[in-house]
């Protein structure tokens, strides 16, 4: 074991009451220098260890190793980190000249951590983000100790070389951990499993305190004397550039955000996107799928609305006016449409923001009062440089009201606004509510959008002609545009396009079609003054019509109004429809109208599945478009009704039962007796049996009719909550999950919402059995836990105190405890007895007996023990007191603790929610304590179990993941596998749990570098179980760090020999490392017709599917694939490409312009490669077609001005080439002005992408100043963060940017010199760039020239250039563009 350095000094504030704290503080560090010491791989502390022993150590280390860029990265950062060590090393702390000296014991902890991991390069590059941020503030802390740093800051300064010493102990500590090494060996980041997560949470902690502190004690010595705050203002001004942590607190999106304040629901807030749900743009898709052709040109060359659209409008506010159904949503979508595609000549210097909202109350984030922070959140989303101003006026404002966000946001932010460059405009569909009345905080933002002699902000909404009579009266006044009867064209095409999908009319080869047709379009638009809805619902009467006469009759009435229509057809479905039909639809305007969430078509199908107990051969969407005519299958998806007046057509069954009774209209037993009495009294024998008058009778008290009716809200709650209850008190069965699953999530809601003093008491005796069963049954407690997922959870309510409050409410109601049989009764009778809380616990307590069986009692898979287990903790939270709660230190009360984890385990067996700790017992917590990464636990768990049963194979197997020993695993694993197969029975049960041994065993043939043997067992594996692709996924990646090319061939043939191949590539097309695998291997083998093989039926399955998302990565990876093909095929590529961003990119979930810069930076060199060549051969109309490629193949999604680099770029490129400066200019002007615009505050959160953006637009023009000047600041910006791999994909890249040729034509293409010279001779294997494009070269970087550059410079050629100076040339040169 080593031996410690003595004592050191140790540092000392100005504040001596806080000395003797620090001094305890400073020899735990120590201490815990000597516990590595212990641990280090025959290291010994050596007191006069050098910064350049320990780089010599790791040098030693990485000899022989293949060089890349994370490892110059890894090597920079541990070489600046001794640095920084060093500069703290001997400091003067104070004036009583005491050392701070903290450098032996960091140079050996860097050292001891090194030597530990020998052998495992992965983990540097991890440790690479902990180290740098440890390095930057001991880099800082030079200033701190010159300052005179308080007691609390001297605090912080402890803590930080404190965590320094606990990240080499959690390092070294992990050395000793197998299932780490694995997590190695299979490249998942120490960050996916939160190894370090925690450091590096309170470093960053420690930092903002820091930050606080500086602030705190920089304003005392301010206020002290004046010449020192200048000292002390200046220091801090030259440190603002050393670290990230002294700008602002948040950033501009959650500075943004926290002031918009989205609701936060499931509805509303995406909480992995950490963004509201952008409702608009999904109803705004639908709408674009469900548009006929061409509609709306009329509208765009309408000349109020090209007015409109200029610079200098004469009004900012235009309206488009049609009353209901007039088809204004799908007007609304052909502008937002134009706006977004079509950039007109006369704004092309002012970049255009498009958001659009359509206002439904029905849904959420559209309802009127989401409406002005909606609008807001998409124009910050699409342009950095407003989200940066916007945030700047809400850190000025402070809090402004939510009726005023529009217009301070903009109209009223000049100062934050007067750099941006842009014009707003605003489409809100279906303004005005039902009254024709606008919201006031719309009315106010209207107004002032008229008055406002900016206009920057232009506002196109739809209405009705009420509302624009409203807005008058408010005093605004604005030109309109009337739908009817200018859209005639629009509604035809719809006629025509509706009966294109009719059997009978769609073939007009037959004789009278045509003409027919022709009739129907002009009666039908005659009839209904191009009124969508009842053109619809006329055609959908048209459809089942067979005879022409029918359908004349259909035509003659189409104009009905829509009350009408509705009328008419619920009297004719109350007639044709039977008993049982029509209370299926009873059952659907039931739960349209009060169920609390839109309803699916998978929901809907299960409701109407229980209630009649039969499963329909038809589909629901069917059913409801031939038989239910009254329901739709909404754009979004969603069962609805077909019109919003529906429902307030519909009778409401309990006011129709009252007004009968009043009415006398219903027939009673009594009348029926005495017409038996007067029939028997003057009728001869016999003739009222032969007229059937008592089956006349029967019926006429059995079988009235059902009709068609709405509830009122309290007996529709009620009976809601009884199908919930009746549904998850039921049988278990897969067919009614999605019912449970809203059961679960909605029960106490609608329970809640009952007066149970207005239900009948034969209604409410139904219920009482159900609501015990919930609670007390344990096949019913199944159907409550596993209602949602595939794993147990508690629904959100049931640990919740108040629900017991609520069950209790109904329980208590005596015709409801009146239903129950002896054993509820007696169980209720104990359920009151107890105090309020213990109520709480008797009602939870059988489900958590449960969750115990399915954590400790049953042999459940690793998702299902971890789930049941974290739902066990929060029943124990919820049964610990506050005081108890206290109690907890910080230790114990970690989540994934130790402690928490056997606390809960006592809790089950004390508590006897499970019973009989045997072997399945301890290896079930050996898989919790694995599954929170104590695997020394686990291991322990796993040799109790063997205790208590050796042969007990779970075990087994559970044990070779986490012991320490590759002997060991390898031979228990082999013998496991031996015992199955010699068990056929054990084998065919347990395949899987076969194929993970076959995998594990191969994981350890291969760290003891017996690939062969690995190779064999890989094999083994994917022949037991081809369908888990993360064992294919690891496989690949093992062979592709070995390069075995020929088994990663061998592999994905064994998996298409399987009929897996499919699948497996649509499951990993958004895995990057498997795309590069698949390159390397065709490349390296020369089979390059697998690609076909590959990728062509994954990318049929994907587009099937409408897996939009998969298709697109399949299409990006085919066409980089088939670019390694000797003779490539460029129009295959350029198809590939261009179906990516047209069919893929619109529909996806992915982020539009991250997404189209994967593709577009290709299509753009792609492009602008076949206009020079159609230039050169003298067919220049074609070259500017090619070029009009570049804005027509951009998705409306994308704002191309938002994208790091703008195709327009490859445009500026090709008219650089043809000596037009002018154009060349114009193409680069908006880049290069939002990147000026970005740099003109003190804000540097932006400041990188606006370095990114001046490097991509200097490049094309061959500007090497300019792009030596951004990518110098990209350095000094991010810092040892700063890297850039070659364009390759040779794995090499720069930690500063200096000997690398970046390509002038691909703009996005960076080539090391060797990289280059292939590129150059045309020997490259993979075609990323082409020997005839220019190429910049960039000289070597200068690191002492860089140092010593001043303050606020870029390098410029030989010079340098203040940034001030740097941003008016490129004003000058580029944006300030000349006629």
């Amino acid at each position: 074991m080593a031996e410690v350095a003595p004592y050191s000094l140790v540092p000392v504030g100005t504040d001596a009451t806080a000395n003797a704290k620090l001094a305890e503080a400073w020899k735990e560090m120590e201490n815990r220098v000597q516990q590595l010491a212990s641990l280090s791989c025959g290291e010994t502390y050596q007191k006069d260890l050098k910064p350049e022993d320990v780089m010599r150590n790791l040098d030693k280390i990485q000899n022989g190793k293949k060089k890349s860029a994370i490892s110059q990265t890894v090597k920079e950062t541990f070489s600046n980190t001794l640095t920084a060590v060093a500069k703290v090393g001997g400091m003067v702390a104070d004036a009583a000249s005491q050392v701070f000296a903290p450098a032996g014991q960091c140079y050996n902890a860097l050292n001891f951590v090194i030597s530990a991991w020998q052998g495992y390069q992965a983990v540097f590059g991890t440790l690479n983000d902990l180290f740098d941020k440890c390095g930057q503030f001991l880099n800082r802390l030079h200033h701190y100790v010159a300052g005179k740093m308080n007691a609390k800051l001297t605090d912080v300064a402890c803590q930080v070389l404190t965590l320094f010493v606990d990240v080499c102990d959690h390092a070294m500590g992990l050395r000793h951990s197998k299932a780490f090494k694995f997590k190695t060996f299979m490249k998942i980041a120490f960050f996916d499993q939160d190894d370090f997560a925690g450091l590096m949470g309170q470093m960053d902690g420690l930092t903002k305190k820091e930050s606080l502190l500086v602030l705190a004690q920089t304003y005392q010595k301010a206020s002290e004397a004046a010449e020192n705050s200048k000292n002390t203002l200046g220091l801090l001004s030259e440190d603002k550039a050393d670290r990230a942590e002294a700008k602002k607190a948040t950033t501009d999106k959650s500075t943004l955000l926290n002031f918009l304040n989205f609701e936060n629901t499931p509805d509303t807030w995406d909480s992995t996107a950490r963004a509201p749900i952008t409702t608009w743009a999904t109803t705004y898709q639908n709408i674009r799928q469900h548009k006929v052709e061409g509609t709306g040109k009329w509208l765009l060359e309408d000349s109020s609305f090209k007015s409109w659209t200029q610079p200098m409008t004469d009004s900012p506010i235009l309206a488009l006016v049609g009353e209901e159904a007039a088809g204004k949503s799908y007007l609304a979508s052909t502008v937002i449409n134009n706006l977004r595609t079509h950039v007109s000549e006369q704004v092309e210097t002012s970049r255009r923001l498009v958001a659009f909202y359509y206002v439904d109350k029905k849904k959420a984030n559209a309802g009127i009062d989401a409406l002005g922070k909606s609008l807001i959140w998409q124009f910050a989303e699409s342009d950095p440089s407003y989200m940066q101003s916007a945030a700047a006026t809400c850190r000025k404002s402070g809090s402004i009201d939510p009726t005023s966000i529009l217009p301070r946001l903009l109209l009223e932010n000049h100062e934050e606004l007067e750099n941006v460059d842009v014009t707003f405009f605003i489409v809100i569909n279906k303004l005005g509510d039902k009254d024709e009345h606008v919201h006031p905080a719309v009315v106010k933002f209207l107004q002032k959008t008229a008055r406002c002699k900016r206009r920057a902000v232009r506002v196109l909404f739809t209405c009705k002609q009420g509302t624009i009579n409203r807005l008058k009266q408010d005093d605004i006044i604005c030109p309109t545009i009337s739908i009817h009867p200018r859209n005639a064209g629009d509604v035809k095409k719809f006629i025509d396009a509706r009966m294109d999908t009719i059997d009978s009319l769609s073939d007009t080869r037959i004789d009278g079609v045509l003409e027919l047709r022709k009739e129907i379009q002009e009666k039908l638009y005659e009839k209904t003054n191009g009124n969508y809805y009842m053109i619809d619902k006329t055609l959908t009467k048209i459809s089942a019509l067979d005879y022409d006469k029918d359908i004349y009759k259909a035509l003659n009435n189409a104009n009905q109004s829509v009350e009408d229509h509705i009328t008419d057809d619920v009297l004719k479905l109350n007639q044709s429809l039977n008993n049982k039909e029509i209370q299926e639809m009873n059952e659907i305007i039931l739960w349209i109208t009060f169920a609390q969430e839109r309803m699916s078509v998978d929901i809907m199908t299960a409701v109407l599945r229980f209630k009649n107990d039969a499963v329909s051969l038809r589909p629901l969407g069917e059913r409801l478009k031939k038989k239910f005519l009254l329901f739709e299958i909404d754009n979004d998806g969603y069962v609805a009704f077909r019109s919003d007046k529906i429902l307030g057509a519909l009778p409401e069954r309990a006011a129709t039962t009252r007004d009968r009774e009043k009415s006398n209209k219903d027939v009673n037993i009594g009348e029926i007796e005495i017409l038996r009495h007067f029939l028997n009294s003057v009728c001869p024998p016999g003739l009222a049996e032969k007229l059937g008058m008592e089956q006349h009778f029967r019926s006429k008290l059995n079988n009235q009719q059902e009709q068609i009716f709405c509830e009122d809200k309290n007996t529709s709650h009620f009976q809601l909550a009884k199908v919930c209850l009746h549904a998850l008190a039921g049988k278990a069965g897969e067919n009614l999950r999605p019912l449970r699953g809203y059961a679960s999530r909605q029960l106490l809601n609608h329970m809640s919402q009952v007066d149970l003093a207005e239900i009948s008491p034969e209604l409410k005796s139904e219920v009482g059995p159900d609501l015990v069963r919930v609670f007390r049954n344990q096949e019913s407690i199944d159907n409550l836990l596993w209602a949602t997922k595939p794993i147990p959870t508690f629904p959100p309510w049931f640990l919740e105190e108040t629900q017991a409050k609520e069950i209790g409410r109904w329980l208590k109601n005596g015709s409801i405890s009146a239903s129950l049989k002896k054993d509820g009764k007696t169980w209720l009778e104990q359920l009151f007895e107890k105090a309020e809380g213990h109520q709480f616990h008797t009602l939870v307590r059988p489900a958590a007996c449960r969750m115990a069986e399915y954590c400790f009692r049953q042999e459940s898979n690793v998702e299902v023990t971890m789930s049941a287990f974290r739902s066990l903790k929060y029943y124990w939270y919820k049964l610990l007191t506050r005081a108890q709660i206290g109690t907890l230190d910080k230790a114990q009360s970690q989540d994934t603790s130790p402690y928490i984890i056997s606390t809960v385990e006592d809790l089950c067996h004390s508590e006897s929610l499970a019973f009989m700790q045997d072997a399945i017992w301890e290896t079930q917590m050996a898989i919790v304590y694995s599954g929170f990464s104590h695997t020394s636990k686990a291991e322990v768990q796993c040799r109790k179990a063997l205790n208590r049963d050796k042969r007990y194979w779970r075990a087994s197997l559970l044990l070779c993941k986490v012991t320490e020993s590759d002997t060991e695993a390898i031979d228990t694993l082999k013998k496991l596998m031996k015992r199955f197969e010699a068990d056929p029975s054990l084998m065919k049960s347990n395949k899987k749990e076969y194929a993970e041994m076959a995998f594990i065993l191969g994981n350890r043939y291969w760290s003891t570098e017996r690939l062969d043997k690995a190779v064999e067992k890989f094999s083994q594996c994917i022949d037991q179980d081809p369908a888990n692709y993360s064992y294919t996924r690891d496989i690949l990646g093992r062979y592709q760090d070995a390069q075995r090319w020929d088994n990663v061939i061998e592999l994905l043939e064994r998996l298409r020999a399987k009929s897996h191949l499919t699948a497996m590539v649509v499951n990993l097309a958004d895995e990057t490392r498997f795309h590069v695998i698949v390159v390397h291997a065709v490349t390296a083998t020369k089979k390059y017709s697998l690609l076909d093989q590959i990728y062509l039926d994954a990318i049929e399955t994907a587009a099937r599917n409408q897996n939009y998302n998969a298709a697109f990565y399949l299409r990006e990876s085919y066409a980089g694939a088939i670019g390694v093909i000797p003779e490539f095929p460029l129009e295959k590529i350029t198809t590939l490409l261009e179906t990516a961003a047209k069919e893929d990119i619109p529909y996806t979930t992915l982020d539009a312009t991250v997404a189209f810069f994967r593709v577009g930076y290709r299509l753009g060199r792609i492009y602008l490669d076949k206009a020079v060549e159609a230039k050169r051969v003298g067919n220049p109309e074609l070259a500017v077609e090619t070029l009009k490629k570049m804005s027509s193949v951009v998705p409306e999604q994308v704002n191309e001005d938002q994208m790091r680099l703008p195709l327009r770029l490859f445009s500026a490129r090709y008219y650089k080439e043809q000596d037009d400066l002018v154009n060349a200019r114009k193409m680069a002007h908006n880049t290069l002005k939002m990147a000026i615009e970005l740099l003109q505050d003190d804000d540097e959160s932006n400041d990188t992408l606006a370095y990114t953006k001046i490097l991509h637009a200097s490049i094309p023009f061959g500007d090497l100043k300019n792009v030596i000047a951004a990518l110098a600041m990209l350095k000094f910006s991010e810092g040892n963060q700063f890297l850039i791999q070659c364009s390759c994909k040779c794995e090499m890249g720069w930690t500063s940017p200096g000997d690398m040729w970046w390509c002038m034509d691909c703009i996005n293409m960076v080539l090391t010199p060797q990289c280059y010279e292939k590129v150059k001779s045309g020997t490259f294997y993979n075609n990323v760039c082409h020997k005839n494009h220019q190429h910049l070269h960039l000289p070597d970087w200068d690191k002492e020239r860089m140092r010593k550059l001043p303050k606020g410079h870029v390098p410029w050629g030989d010079e340098s250039l203040h940034l001030t100076d740097w941003k008016k040339y490129i004003i000058k040169n580029y944006i300030q563009l000349k006629k």
